[in-house]
């Protein structure tokens, strides 16, 4: 059973009660659903993607995983396509995004770069969290997981990275929320740049016919790269690479990672990818993510940390 389709929520906010968000690149505000302070977050889908989709779509395939996630629902404003996504803070929480947590214990770093941060790397990321002794975000987790420390947890949102392909992790995209005088890694958000989303329906033809093996879905997946850098390099690494540095940092948890990911069910897989309406993308980019959630699921198997 496939069960019915997402739903496509219909938001009218009139323009005075918008309040822009000013991180990241998209066209984005805050909205309240009710009296209360602005909760909802409206992004725009860009032009020529299917961004909402890749939203959407990574949210339900975290949960799957298991990983601390933003509820994101799929939206329309403006007669444009996009999200909705519930905010994950309470009154008196304060969002520090990673760029802030490396300067607080490195003055040198960039943090005001959003890309090029040659210093971010999995090994700083894992060290801030210990260093600031972040754990893991409240109500998370199972009897398995309640040894685990923020970075363990952090470890599991890298392999989601590499298996959804998810290129954005870059230091505005993780966070610590400060709530009272405990510290917890906030929950997973903003995975639209994954599952191929800006890929046109005709590349996606050529890459799932394989003639050329230059253009192949494989070929595809393997040219990837996360926000994360190796030490003393200019380059970013793999997303699969990034969980691997992870994985020597944090083995008792990627090795549950690992786990997590080898027990998700290629048909509840399937089901998610064919719940998302059919008016926002075309069968042959449905074909697309299933191979390539496929593809990278097989080079994470591959990889031992």
């Amino acid at each position: 059973m496939l069960g019915e389709t997402f739903q496509i929520q219909h938001i009218v906010v009139p323009e005075d009660e918008r309040l822009d968000e000013q991180v990241g690149s998209k066209t984005k505000f805050w909205f309240a659903t009710d009296d209360a302070r602005p909760n909802q977050l409206w992004k725009r889908a860009r032009a020529c993607t299917y961004e909402d989709v890749s939203e959407k779509l990574a949210a339900k395939l975290g949960r799957l995983l298991g990983i601390a996630l933003a509820t994101v629902e799929l939206a329309e404003c403006d007669d444009q396509r996009g999200t909705a996504s519930t905010s994950f803070l309470v009154a008196g929480d304060r969002l520090i995004h990673g760029n802030e947590a490396l300067v607080l214990l490195d003055r040198s770093y960039p943090g005001g770069v959003m890309y090029g941060a040659a210093q971010h790397s999995v090994r700083a990321a894992i060290a801030a969290l210990d260093r600031l002794a972040v754990a893991p975000w409240p109500d998370w987790g199972t009897a398995e997981t309640c040894a685990f420390r923020g970075a363990d947890l952090f470890a599991g949102y890298l392999l989601f990275d590499a298996w959804i392909g998810n290129t954005d992790r870059h230091h505005e995209n993780w966070a610590i929320v400060q709530r009272g005088s405990g510290r917890f890694l906030a929950p997973s958000y903003d995975h639209a740049s994954s599952l191929g989303r800006t890929e046109s329906a005709d590349k996606i033809a050529r890459r799932l016919r394989g003639n050329d093996h230059r253009n192949t879905v494989e070929n595809y997946a393997a040219r990837a790269r996360s926000a994360f850098y190796a030490a003393d390099s200019i380059k970013t690494v793999h997303p699969v690479d990034a969980f691997v540095h992870a994985e020597h940092l944090c083995p008792n948890a990627a090795s549950y990672w690992r786990n997590r990911l080898d027990g998700i069910r290629t048909t509840d897989v399937e089901s998610l990818v064919h719940k998302i309406p059919a008016t926002l993308w075309s069968p042959i980019q449905r074909e697309f993510v299933k191979k390539l959630l496929e593809v990278n699921r097989n080079l994470i198997r591959a990889t031992h940390g």
